[in-house]
């Protein structure tokens, strides 16, 4: 299940471009105080369904490797 911060981001969504939240999103994912680790590759799912967050989820994996990889 999705933690209550993911549904509360995606409900306020519609109020700002997508990858304004998505990048938020992603940046919140490692925040263990905000997202749980286990979470975070769901969060990666999630914004990769959309087109634009594909390359936008590529580009975060590919910045944040070595903390993702850590986890």
């Amino acid at each position: 299940m999705i933690p209550t911060v993911l549904n509360d981001i995606w409900i306020f969504s519609s109020k700002f471009t997508f990858a304004v939240v998505a990048f938020r999103l992603l940046q919140l994912s490692l925040n263990e105080s905000v997202i749980r680790i286990t979470e975070t590759p769901s969060v990666l799912q999630m914004v990769s369904y959309n087109p634009a967050g594909r390359v936008l989820s590529w580009r975060f994996v590919r910045s944040h490797w070595n903390v993702l990889y850590e986890r």
